[in-house]
């Protein structure tokens, strides 16, 4: 009965970080992420490889909803 004009895509892919988000992200709280990385595995190499899998699963993704990512 009530339908909007607005393609359903439109909302999705506004409402979704892109990889620019991230990349800012990771800039400014590179440190902290290591540092949870550190917490949870309390072992350096494994801290290390958590990190590198975290940022490489990130940037793979298609859409990631931005709810909670403050980029700046």
């Amino acid at each position: 009965m009530f339908r909007s004009n607005k393609p359903k895509g439109a909302n999705f892919r506004a409402g979704c970080a892109k990889h620019a988000d991230f990349c800012d992200l990771l800039k400014n709280d590179t440190k902290s992420l290591y540092l949870l990385a550190f917490l949870r595995t309390a072992n350096q190499q494994e801290s290390e490889q958590c990190f590198v899998s975290a940022v490489e699963g990130a940037l793979k993704e298609q859409g990631v909803f931005r709810n909670g990512l403050n980029p700046g």
